[in-house]
């Protein structure tokens, strides 16, 4: 294809001299990427929120003037290829550029991203599939919708819904995009879906229309639907549209559900669930029926501890709470090992192994007073897999080790296991060792190091976007 599909030459719709200085949350990102550092983050809602488009003054200022930020990743590029030049434009994108790394306890850290995350890549390589010339980097998209009646992300979704059934690429979406967005407004409501067309009329009965009601439109929702939320949850909490959106989205089993989905999130909204903040896809809790829920929030507990303790019986969980365990720690170490008590847990403590190594010991089936003894040899976890898978405990290590025998790291004489590395630490070796049988402790049970997904020390990056992250 010839041509300017991008527009390279236009001018920014607010010139980058005239915006307004950043707003201090993202000005304190800014800082934070100038200098380099992690940033612990405190709260889960706050970790899984990136910089949004909208943040940024003079989006929010062309959102108010009906311009709908745009996040053109991925095939979305195809989308934007597509959508009329006068109806789209773009503004410089400011963001800081951060990640949130994750670490397998849990732990989140806001980090500057390095480069990390960039989509821009994937952008070039969905264009040139397309046969289009690489798109321009730092932009953020805007789109008005050639429809007044139809919202843009309306336009969207009815774009991906003709392609649900098609895996031929970008191409494919672009020549989808390109056919809708060359229809006329007679023709284009001739193709709405159904369910999108009847929730459109309904809210254009009510005296709302177009990006007014996209987010509503999209998932088939109703004035009626939007009552039943409102009334269902407390009063003194405004359930907004687009939290209605997004909750009805996360728990709706398919596209022509709303109504269940709606009257499971009225069921959430009577057992006094917050309201998400912003897009809570995909949300822990659609895997508990509100009624199971119900039961534990009787029971005391909250509803951040309902999504750490699924898949677990209320009992045990009461158990463990009575012993004084915080929930997601008490749940790594049942992750670690099924069998744990909260009386073996607390022997660990009463040895004096720290909490962040008595996981790892649970993992690999050691008890407390193994755990001490390895411990003051200097054998981690890992190692002592080694030593146990040959029959020799703390004693004969102790003998072999201080026979003056400069060993690192610290393993049997004469003993060649194959390993793996997933770390830099000593803890972080995936020895090819075979447990003795009754083994207890996910090492035994997967064959690995015994280091679960869940344990620290071993962080991933969350690549962000605007939706929102996890």
């Amino acid at each position: 294809m010839t041509g300017d599909p991008w527009g390279v030459d236009e001018a920014p719709l607010v010139p980058p001299d005239t915006v307004a200085a950043l707003p201090p949350r993202l000005a304190d990102l800014a800082r934070l990427v100038a200098s380099g550092e992690a940033r612990e983050l405190r709260a889960r809602d706050e970790s899984r929120t990136m910089p949004r488009m909208d943040e940024l003054p003079e989006v929010a200022a062309l959102v108010q003037a009906g311009w709908v930020p745009f996040d053109g990743s991925g095939y979305q590029l195809a989308v934007l290829a597509a959508w009329p030049a006068e109806l789209r434009g773009w503004v410089e994108d400011r963001r800081p550029k951060v990640v949130v790394r994750v670490w397998l306890d849990g732990r989140r850290e806001v980090v500057p991203a390095y480069g990390r995350g960039d989509p821009y890549e994937e952008m070039c390589e969905t264009a040139a599939e397309c046969g289009l010339p690489a798109p321009p980097r730092g932009r953020v998209w805007l789109l008005r919708s050639p429809w007044s009646g139809l919202g843009v992300n309306v336009v969207v979704r009815m774009i991906w819904l003709r392609l649900e059934h098609d895996d031929s690429g970008p191409a494919a979406v672009l020549a989808v995009a390109r056919e809708i967005l060359a229809m006329t407004a007679d023709e284009v409501w001739q193709v709405v879906p159904p369910e999108m067309r009847a929730a459109a009329e309904a809210w254009s009965a009510a005296g709302r229309s177009g990006e007014d009601v996209a987010e509503l439109v999209c998932r088939g929702l109703h004035p009626v639907h939007l009552e039943r939320l409102r009334a269902a949850g407390p009063v003194d909490e405004a359930l907004t549209d687009a939290q209605a959106a997004a909750w009805v989205g996360a728990v709706a089993s398919s596209e022509v559900d709303t109504a269940a989905a709606v009257e499971r999130v009225a069921q959430w909204r009577e057992l006094g669930v917050p309201a998400p903040d912003g897009d809570c896809r995909p949300w822990p809790l659609s895997d508990i029926a509100p009624s199971e829920a119900r039961t534990w929030i009787q029971a005391g507990f909250g509803v951040d501890e309902l999504e750490t303790w699924l898949g677990v019986d209320l009992a045990d969980a009461e158990k463990w709470r009575s012993a004084g365990f915080e929930a997601r720690v008490a749940r790594d170490l049942l992750l670690a090992d099924p069998q744990l008590t909260p009386v073996e847990a607390r022997a660990f403590d009463a040895v004096g192994v720290t909490v962040e190594a008595r996981t790892r010991w649970v993992a690999t089936g050691f008890s407390a007073a193994e755990a001490r003894a390895w411990t003051d040899l200097d054998v981690v976890p890992a190692e002592a897999r080694v030593w146990r898978s040959v029959g020799i405990g703390p004693e004969g290590a102790d003998a072999q080790l201080a026979s003056g025998r400069d060993a690192s790291p610290p393993l049997p004489s004469g003993v060649a296991v194959g390993w793996g590395a997933m770390g830099t630490g000593r803890d972080d070796v995936n020895y090819g060792v075979v447990d003795p049988p009754g083994t207890r402790g996910s090492a035994a049970a997967t064959g690995w190091d015994g280091i679960p997904d869940h344990l620290p020390d071993h962080p991933r990056d969350d690549l962000p976007d605007d939706g929102p992250v996890g």
